[in-house]
């Protein structure tokens, strides 16, 4: 800031490495299978997710879609390997991957395989097993095929990207999701068969839809069940989330009902009362209403100070009040209605 002088915060911290919460083992090294079991395994599921194309094929045929069909397939992975993700998509053939979800120790690649081009991934095996298509490494696509525990058609679970904690109790429960939508060659074209099948299954579609380089996004309101009835419908699907209350609806409520919300949510919390053990936190900035109610349970007034002695301690901007509501509550939806400066609630 022009006219400012800077402030330097001495080297009173320390270093850590940073840890993963989460137990996560992974063998980078792909240990050796039974070419002859492992492979004759593999291509026998291969063979048996086959049959879905004819499933999809009778579903569809009565309708008019205009973009291309295909079975969705999940690949997992022994547990504590790593599939090489990116020799499971191949542009020629048109089969693309999906989404990567991760169950416990193990990893799940889902992969869209257009009708008609099982011979792409039937190859990939049969060089495997054939000790004439060897190389230097081993088997041919020992490095893909190796990791590989299971292959077989995708269940909606495998689509599931979105927290565990947030998965349905009950997959009969009807609520508004995330539908993940892949590009392909034709956005248009998939969003418009993707609501076509909607609405031959009674499921409730959004008009607007939300598009990234590579995905194309909606809501629907429906139950996972009933997503899942249709092979069809399951094989557009890339991913899976739940749909969150976003921002926008706090912001359109009115002040007694920011009252009401900030009263419900703290009527929610625990605070932690070990003041030995309890971090603290240092905010330079305009000012910190300490009164909010967000704010009060947390904030010692003692500790506010001010550079110039005739200013107040109080934040007559709301940046500083928010940015302590961000440090204390962290980057919930709706923070901007609750903190923004928002003194009605102190």
């Amino acid at each position: 800031m022009e006219g400012k002088k800077h402030l330097f915060v001495g080297r009173n911290g320390e270093t850590q490495k940073y840890t993963y919460p989460r137990k996560v083992v992974i063998n980078s090294t792909i240990p050796k299978r039974d070419r002859s079991s492992h492979g004759a395994n593999l291509s026998s599921q291969l063979t048996l997710a086959k049959m879905a194309e004819k499933a999809i094929t009778e579903e569809v045929d009565s309708i008019e879609l205009e973009s291309h069909m295909g079975v969705q397939l999940s690949f997992e992975s022994f547990p504590g390997i790593e599939i090489a993700f990116e020799k499971l998509a191949d542009v020629r053939s048109g089969i693309e991957l999906m989404s990567v979800v991760q169950r416990d120790n193990s990893f799940v690649a889902n992969v869209l395989v257009p009708i008609g081009k099982f011979g792409t991934l039937e190859k990939k095996v049969a060089e495997y097993l054939n000790s004439d298509k060897d190389n230097k490494s081993g088997p041919k696509n020992s490095i893909l095929l190796n990791a590989i525990s299971s292959i077989r058609t995708t269940v909606i679970e495998n689509l599931w990207t979105d927290s565990q904690d947030l998965f349905p109790i009950s997959n009969e429960e009807v609520d508004w999701f995330e539908i993940w939508l892949p590009v392909s060659d034709d956005r248009i074209a998939v969003i418009t068969d993707f609501k076509k099948l909607c609405g031959i299954h009674e499921v409730r579609v959004s008009d607007s839809t939300l598009e990234f380089p590579e995905r194309s996004i909606l809501l629907v309101k429906a139950s996972l069940s009933q997503l899942a009835s249709s092979a069809a419908l399951l094989s557009k699907i890339s991913e899976i989330r739940k749909s969150k209350t976003t921002a926008e609806f706090f912001d359109s409520q009115g002040i007694p009902e920011q009252r009401q919300w900030s009263e419900e949510l703290i009527s929610r919390v625990e605070y932690n009362t070990d003041n030995e053990n309890t971090p603290y936190v240092s905010i330079l900035d305009t000012g910190i209403n300490f009164g909010h109610p967000l704010l009060s349970a947390v904030f010692n007034s003692n500790d506010a100070f001010v550079v110039d002695p005739n200013w107040d301690k109080a934040d007559s901007d709301g940046h500083g009040t928010s940015m302590a509501g961000l440090a204390i509550w962290g980057d919930f939806n709706g923070w901007p209605c609750y903190m923004g400066g928002l003194n009605c609630c102190s």
